[in-house]
């Protein structure tokens, strides 16, 4: 019993510190460890929140793409809309 409640508490540790580092990450605009942050914390737990955090991650990098695809077309006015 005992044993069950300090791997609970070790575990909420761990995933407020990979909360706290894929948000630190993220404000640099690091999204890709972020979302890797934010993966590893979902392993710990099933959250909405950090779900929240990794699809805004995927419409940041999706609107990225686009971007460049873009601009690699020549269409820099569209692009930086995009940006």
């Amino acid at each position: 019993m005992v044993i069950k409640i300090l791997k609970k508490i070790f575990k909420g540790g761990e995933l407020k510190e990979l909360i706290k580092k894929g948000d630190s990450l993220f404000k640099k605009g690091n999204y890709i460890e972020a979302k890797k942050a934010y993966l590893e914390a979902l392993k710990i737990e099933d959250n909405e929140e950090i779900k929240e955090k990794i699809k805004t991650i995927e419409r940041i990098e999706k609107l990225k793409k686009d971007a460049a695809q873009l601009f690699d077309n020549g269409l820099y006015s569209s692009a930086l809309k995009k940006y």
